[in-house]
């Protein structure tokens, strides 16, 4: 026991000899705890910011390249799947040479000038037929160069002549690399007459990734191991190594082929060549996983982001999608932190000398710190401190700034009645539920402007508590206006088709059991009108594509003009269309069909001859699947086809 006291009184007699030591102990031990801990916000937000920029990225890369997957099965079917081109590839799988080569020579004829346009306008980078041998038979990038096995080098075209199923993605090859949709030609007769890949450059994608982010600029990087062993002699030039990765090379950086990419901004493309010798950007290449870190380049921020491509018999990725901008955000994130730190290590200095001197105002300094901390530790976003009675007590700047207010017009206010948007009274709304009872929230929620107009905003609550007494919640609120608006275009893409915008044929699908559902389910009748353009393929040879483009896109206002909101119009595939209409009989269907008809008839583009359209049409019998009525819609338009064309014909069930 005298032990105990003597060590006691010897600790008291320290702080009373060194009470400036023992401050600055304090002090500093506080500094590095606090600065630590604003740092791990820094490093935390960068994080945050970095994983959403990647899944973004993703998404909307996958979203592109699935909208592009639509486009070329329907270049598929219209200039690969018609009598003329099976025809000839049915000779091409002759024995003999001669045949081969005759076939060879009238397959480039028939569909060259479909190629070149689409080629010219960086549509298509290449059509190359395989026979079911894995054999290339035709090159229309490289017509001279075929004959070459193509089993050791382009395993999607194996596996698409063995299965007898399309694969699409990315493959490097022998020629050029592309982002390749291989499709196996298979007759009416079922009989397998060998492959055909359609490839899109990488140039239309990046251009479809510019169009939604215009301030980034996006590189296809492709590993050398797996390219160059794989290229024709001939090729090798169109390869040059990356300066800033070692073992990867970039596809004809100097722009010699027509589609190859445009040069990037030299600014990004000094910030690239400096990443050299960075290990965490030398890494994130060799990760098997998406990623994205931050870089610094001349006293700026930039996010680089890798999203990883690979080929079907390669685990690890072949080709990367590089996408790189200057980031403001991590700008401001690491100007916040170092002013946040200068203002926390003041403040604490400061804190600390009051300590010292006033010593009987622990409790008080200790509870506005409190109060302080809950405040200043959610600033970012918008921010509104409340009671629990929902009185707005506090409002920072962005608040003011992203819903016009001035601060005396939202202090003393009811939240509730004031900013938030939605049929619930202020007893029923669940945040303010949440605030009253000290719970926590985050929710999607619609804040009302000043003007009156909305704004759709991510609000998290968390309770605000001093000394444990519940005193409100602070509420901290992000605009995103931008990721709703960019959910809604990515949603109108994946259903519309480019050209006509009307609904594509995958939308159309969905409506057809939706419409089945509801029939068999309440009785509502509904038919298909089937309608195909009478000799469009002639438009197309004389006029050129562009003005049957300009026909389709014609036809798709006629069809709007004479349907109900209700009614669904789709391009179903090259010049044929499917038009849903609900709650209607076959009768009324007639009628509009042949209204559509007649006006289609009555139309003048420029110099064309006249345009006319055969309709097929159908009701739904309350005891068959899609597939049927469809087939049935189709029989009848090709009835409508047979009889003279520029007539409607109709079948029932």
């Amino acid at each position: 026991m005298k032990s105990l006291n003597l060590s006691f009184n010897i600790v008291l007699n320290f702080i009373y000899r060194y009470p400036l030591f023992l401050m600055i102990l304090f002090v500093s031990a506080i500094l590095i705890y606090g600065l630590n801990l604003i740092l791990s916000v820094k490093n935390r937000e960068i994080k945050l910011k970095l994983e959403e920029t990647t899944k973004d990225i993703t998404s909307v890369w996958q979203a592109v390249t699935s909208a592009h997957a639509e486009t070329m099965q329907s270049y598929f079917m219209h200039y690969v799947m018609n009598p003329k081109t099976l025809k000839i590839l049915k000779r091409a799988n002759s024995k003999d040479e001669r045949e081969q080569n005759l076939a060879r020579a009238e397959l480039f004829k028939h569909l060259w000038y479909d190629y070149k346009y689409l080629r010219d306008h960086q549509i298509v980078r290449q059509f190359h037929f395989h026979l079911p041998n894995n054999r290339s038979f035709l090159r229309f990038h490289a017509p001279t160069s075929y004959g070459d096995d193509l089993t050791p080098y382009r395993p999607t075209v194996v596996l698409t002549n063995k299965l007898k199923k399309p694969h699409l993605g990315f493959e490097t090859g022998r020629v050029i690399t592309g982002y390749r949709y291989v499709y196996p030609i298979i007759d009416k007769e079922g009989n397998h007459l060998g492959s055909v890949e359609i490839s899109r450059p990488f140039e239309i994608l990046r251009k479809a990734l510019k169009n939604i982010y215009q301030k980034k600029e996006f590189l296809l990087i492709i590993r050398e191991e797996d390219v160059l062993p794989k290229l024709l002699p001939e090729y090798f030039k169109y390869y040059i190594p990356a300066q800033f990765a070692k073992g990867w090379v970039l596809e004809d950086p100097l722009g010699e082929l027509p589609d190859s990419p445009q040069p990037m901004e030299e600014e990004y493309q000094k910030v690239l060549n400096a990443q050299g010798e960075n290990r965490e950007f030398l890494k994130m290449l060799e990760d098997s996983s998406d990623g994205s870190i931050v870089v610094s380049y001349d006293g700026k921020h930039y996010i680089i982001t890798a999203i990883k491509l690979r080929e079907l018999d390669k685990n690890k990725p072949s080709a990367i999608l590089l996408a790189i901008t200057r980031s403001e955000e991590i700008d401001l994130i690491n100007e916040i932190f170092k002013r946040n730190s200068v203002i926390f290590t003041l403040l604490i200095l400061a804190l600390s000398i009051i300590s010292y001197l006033y010593t009987k105002q622990t409790f008080k300094i200790r509870q506005k710190q409190e109060e302080l901390d809950a405040i200043t530790s959610s600033m970012g976003s918008g921010l509104i401190v409340i009671d629990k009675r929902g009185i707005i007590k506090f409002v920072n700047e962005p608040t003011l700034r992203i819903l016009g207010y001035k601060k005396n017009e939202l202090i003393g206010s009811v939240a509730h009645y004031k900013i938030h948007v939605h049929e619930s009274t202020l007893e029923d709304c669940p945040l303010f539920k949440a605030i009253s009872m000290g719970r926590h929230y985050g929710s999607d929620e619609v804040f009302r402007k000043k003007d009156g107009t909305s704004v759709d905003v991510h609000v998290v609550s968390r309770p605000l508590f001093i000394h444990g007494d519940h005193i409100g919640a602070v509420i901290v609120f992000t605009d995103i206006t931008d990721r709703k608006r960019m959910e809604k275009e990515l949603y109108t893409l994946s259903i519309t088709d480019a050209l006509t915008t009307l609904y594509n044929r995958r939308f159309q699908l969905e409506m057809l059991k939706n419409a089945k559902n509801k029939a068999d389910r309440y009785g509502e009748p509904f038919s298909l009108l089937m309608i195909d353009i009478d000799n469009f393929k002639s438009i197309n040879d004389n006029y050129g594509h562009e003005m049957g483009d300009v026909v389709l896109k014609k036809l798709a206002e006629i069809f709007l003009n004479n349907i109900r909101a209700t009614d669904v119009a789709s391009r179903w595939g090259g010049e044929e269309f499917l038009i849903l209409l609900p709650n209607t009989n076959l009768d009324n269907a007639l009628l509009i069909a042949e209204r559509i008809r007649r006006q289609v008839e009555a139309l003048k583009i420029d110099n064309l001859s006249k345009i006319t359209v055969s309709i097929g049409v159908t009701a739904y019998n309350g005891n068959e699947n899609i597939n049927e009525l469809i087939s049935r819609a189709d029989m009848a338009l090709y009835e409508a086809k047979t009889s003279g064309k520029n007539t409607v014909r109709f079948l029932k069930a």
